[in-house]
């Protein structure tokens, strides 16, 4: 997390749970996706629901961070 804890404590763990949610339910995609699909469908779809996760957790990180930075900015200055 780039901030302390005690300064942001529940933006850095809304990111994580987002993160562990996401992965959670691309777990199910991929047993659901085994489970129902042809074994070479199965797979491709299984590596497109991790690399859609990573980019979605990715994404959120940087949106938190970023709008972390800009609400900090604001507070320095006053405003």
């Amino acid at each position: 997390s780039p901030w302390p804890p005690e300064g942001e404590p529940f933006a850095w763990q809304r990111v994580h749970r987002f993160v562990g949610w996401v992965f959670s339910m691309v777990g199910v995609g991929i047993i659901l996706a085994w489970l129902t699909l042809p074994i070479e469908l199965a797979d491709r779809v299984g590596e497109g629901l991790v690399v859609l996760a990573v980019l979605l957790a990715v994404a959120h990180k940087l949106h938190s961070v970023a709008t972390h930075h800009r609400l900090s900015t604001r507070e320095r200055s006053g405003g």
